[in-house]
């Protein structure tokens, strides 16, 4: 039997997750607005995909893989841009 938290303790919760999420953007912010975590995120963007094609009309598969591979790149811009606001 699945018991239902109680709605204040619910809020709690979602204001922890809230807590964890925001503590999350900025160690993100921290890391890859400095000089260094700049440089890493352009080699990343560079060797995963972000600035060259990733379709391979031989292989779904290697698709597929190359664009796992540009989307860890893209969430971390994404990040990025919620941690600004």
């Amino acid at each position: 039997m699945q018991h239902n938290k109680h709605p204040i303790q619910g809020k709690a919760d979602q204001a922890e997750v809230e807590k964890k999420r925001k503590e999350m953007l900025k160690t993100y912010y921290d890391v890859f607005s400095t000089e260094q975590g700049k440089t890493v995120l352009e080699d990343l963007k560079t060797r995963f995909h972000n600035k060259s094609p990733i379709f391979d009309p031989e292989s779904a598969r290697k698709t597929d893989f190359s664009l796992g591979e540009r989307n860890v790149v893209l969430f971390i811009d994404f990040v990025l841009e919620q941690a600004k606001k």
